[in-house]
């Protein structure tokens, strides 16, 4: 399955760490986030929340970098 995110990432002194990304498809996966962002660097983390009651995803997530 392969997903296109509408993405628009600003970088301050070359220097990206943790990036929140929102308003995504509710059917957004690990995979498909990390293949979407891995052109940017190497990730080390990928969050993904749940809602507590439901367990369906919120719709966010959050990109961590290695470098």
């Amino acid at each position: 399955m392969n997903k296109v995110f509408n993405t628009t990432i600003l970088v301050i002194s070359g220097i990206l760490t943790c990036l929140f990304v929102g308003n995504l498809p509710y059917n957004a996966n690990d995979a498909a986030l990390r293949e979407h962002f891995s052109v940017i660097g190497p990730l080390s983390y990928i969050y993904l929340p749940l809602d507590r009651e439901t367990g369906k995803p919120r719709g966010f997530a959050f990109v961590e970098f290695s470098e």
